[in-house]
C-alpha cells in the first residue's frame, strides 16, 4: 500500500565535484604546454585531475603528460603567482593534446577597506558542520588554511555565501587523504535548509605508519559501501539487489480529500453572493459553509506518496553513447541500502513516516531528485554531470569528509 509522506523540514543539495567518466580500460596521453602569456615555458606547474589522485607536474620546458581513460574530466592547472585555470576535455579514443597559459596574478597596492566579520568564528563552525559534515568522519578532518575563506551573511535572511581565494587544504586522518578543495561556490539558505557547493578537489594519499594505512583502508571500505559511487556502479551492473539496494519511488497523486478547482471555485462564489445578497457584508465564520470551503481551497491537489514495490531496474536504465548508462525519472527515487545501519549520530531530514511503513527501521535511506532529463554515470559510478541531480537524506548527510577520489577502486580486503 502506499503510504503518504509529509514534506521534509531539510533538504541538502550536494553537488559533487569530479567529471570523470572512465567507460574503457585503455588508456590515452594527455599532453601539453604550460606556458606564461607571453609564451614563457612555466617549468613546476602543478596538473591536477579533478576528484581523483592523478597529478603531475610541468617539466623545465612546460611540458606535462597524463595517462587517462576516456572519459570527461576537469583538469586543473595550478602555478605560483599565476591565476589557476580548470580546463574541460574529453578524452575519447586517440592522445589529446592540450596547451594552456596563465595569467599573472595582479597584486593590488591601493588602499583597501577591510571590515572586521564580528560573527567569523561561527560561520566558520557552520561551514565546517555543512561543508565537511557532521559523520563520525568529520571528527578527523581539519582545515588548515582557514583564512582563505571569506564569509558573506545576509543580515535580513541569514543566508550564508562563502568564497575561497585559494585552495582549501583538507586533512582527512579518517580516510587518510589530504583534500585540495578549489571552492567556487558555496551557499546556505537558511529559511530552506537547504546547501549547495560547487567546486575542484584534487586527493592525495596521507603519509602514516602500516597501522594508520590499515586503518584508512578499512575506513575508505566503509565510506564507499552504500555511497552514491557504489549504487551507481551497481546500477551500471544490474546487480543492485545483490549489493543490498532497494529502489523506490515517491510519486504525486490526486489528493482525494480535496475536490477539484472548478467545484471549490463554484462553490465560493455561490456562498460569497448569497451572503453579500443577504447581508450586503462578507463574513467568515470559522465553522461556515464559506470557510469550509476555503479551508479545501488550501489544500494541496496532490500528495507525495510513496510506492512501496521495488522499481525495476530495466524501467529505469537505458544505453547511452561511449559505454555510459543513463537514468530517467520525473519521480523523486529513493534509494535504501540494507546492509548497513544509520551512523546513531545522524537525524534523518526525511519523513519518519517513511521506514515505519516499510519498515526500514535502520537502513540507510537517501532520496534522489533529477535536475535535467537524465542522469548519465559510468561503469564506477561518477556521474558525467555530478549537477544533475541532488541528493538528500543520509546521502545528504554524508558530506566532504566521506568523498572519495573518483578513481579509488573498492576491494574487501
Amino acid at each position: 500500500m502506499p503510504s503518504k509522506l509529509f514534506k521534509p523540514v531539510f533538504v541538502l543539495i550536494v553537488l559533487t565535484v569530479a567529471n570523470l567518466c572512465s567507460y574503457a580500460q585503455q588508456t590515452f596521453n594527455l599532453s601539453g604546454k604550460v606556458s606564461e602569456l607571453n609564451g614563457s615555458p612555466l617549468p613546476g606547474a602543478s596538473i591536477y585531475v579533478s576528484g581523483s589522485k592523478n597529478a603531475t607536474v610541468t617539466d623545465n620546458n612546460g611540458q606535462f603528460l597524463l595517462r587517462l581513460n576516456a572519459g570527461e574530466y576537469d583538469v586543473i592547472i595550478k602555478s605560483i603567482g599565476y591565476k589557476t585555470l580548470t580546463k574541460k576535455v574529453f578524452v575519447k579514443d586517440v592522445d589529446l593534446i592540450v596547451n594552456v597559459k596563465l595569467q599573472e596574478k595582479s597584486i593590488a597596492l591601493a588602499d583597501v577597506t577591510i571590515k572586521a566579520n564580528p560573527y567569523r568564528n561561527k560561520d566558520l563552525e557552520r561551514f565546517i558542520s555543512l561543508f565537511i559534515g557532521t559523520s563520525p568522519n568529520a571528527k578527523f578532518c581539519k582545515i588548515k588554511n582557514p583564512a582563505v575563506l571569506d564569509f558573506v551573511r545576509n543580515q535580513k535572511d541569514n543566508n550564508l555565501k562563502v568564497y575561497a581565494s585559494d585552495f582549501l587544504i583538507i586533512e582527512n586522518d579518517a580516510l587518510g587523504y589530504k583534500l585540495n578543495y578549489l571552492l567556487e561556490s558555496f551557499e546556505y539558505e537558511e529559511g530552506a535548509g537547504k546547501v549547495s557547493y560547487k567546486g575542484s578537489v584534487y586527493f592525495e594519499d596521507l603519509k602514516g605508519s602500516d597501522k594508520a594505512r590499515q586503518r584508512w583502508a578499512q575506513n575508505r571500505r566503509s565510506a564507499y559501501q552504500g555511497s552514491p559511487m557504489h549504487f551507481f556502479s551497481a546500477l551500471y551492473k544490474k546487480n543492485i539487489d545483490s549489493e543490498g539496494f532497494l529502489i523506490l519511488k515517491l510519486v504525486n497523486q490526486t489528493n482525494s480529500k480535496r475536490p477539484s478547482d472548478s467545484v471549490v471555485k463554484a462553490n465560493i462564489t455561490r456562498l460569497l453572493l448569497k451572503q453579500q445578497k443577504k447581508t450586503g457584508l462578507i463574513n467568515v465564520n470559522e465553522n461556515d459553509s464559506l470557510s469550509y470551503w476555503l479551508k479545501l481551497k488550501s489544500k494541496p491537489m496532490y500528495l507525495p506518496t510513496l510506492i512501496t514495490k521495488t522499481v525495476l531496474v530495466d524501467t529505469l536504465l537505458h544505453k547511452s553513447e561511449n559505454e555510459l548508462k543513463s537514468i530517467t525519472s520525473k519521480d523523486i527515487m529513493y534509494v535504501v541500502y540494507t546492509k548497513r545501519d544509520e551512523e546513531p549520530g545522524y537525524v534523518s531530514t526525511l519523513s519518519p513516516e517513511i521506514k515505519k511503513n516499510l519498515q526500514f527501521t535502520n537502513s540507510q535511506l537517501s532520496q534522489i531528485k533529477l535536475l535535467v532529463d537524465k542522469c548519465v554515470f559510468s561503469s564506477n559510478g561518477v556521474l558525467v554531470d555530478p549537477q544533475s541531480v541532488y541528493f538528500s537524506g543520509y546521502w545528504g548527510w554524508r558530506n566532504v569528509a566521506d568523498s572519495l577520489p573518483i578513481d579509488y577502486i573498492f576491494s574487501e580486503k
